[in-house]
């Protein structure tokens, strides 16, 4: 498993929010961080992530990005 942290603007950390679950990911954090943003984590499978990103439109691979696996 995977887990991916990202820094959104909040209306797309709520994409990412409503649809994991759709994807067999969960949310394993999610706090206001200031200036209409939101940090998020998501983990799941590597492939379940890149899923879920690319439905929502949100690219995996930018600065606001921390991967890990758990």
């Amino acid at each position: 498993m995977e887990e991916v942290t990202k820094i959104l603007p909040f209306n797309e950390a709520a994409k990412l929010q409503t649809e994991a679950g759709n994807y067999d990911c969960r949310i394993t954090d999610l706090a206001v961080v200031g200036g209409g943003n939101a940090r998020i984590s998501v983990a799941g499978t590597g492939e379940n992530l890149k899923t879920l990103f690319d439905n929502v439109k949100i690219p995996l691979d930018n600065e606001n990005q921390e991967t890990t696996t758990v």
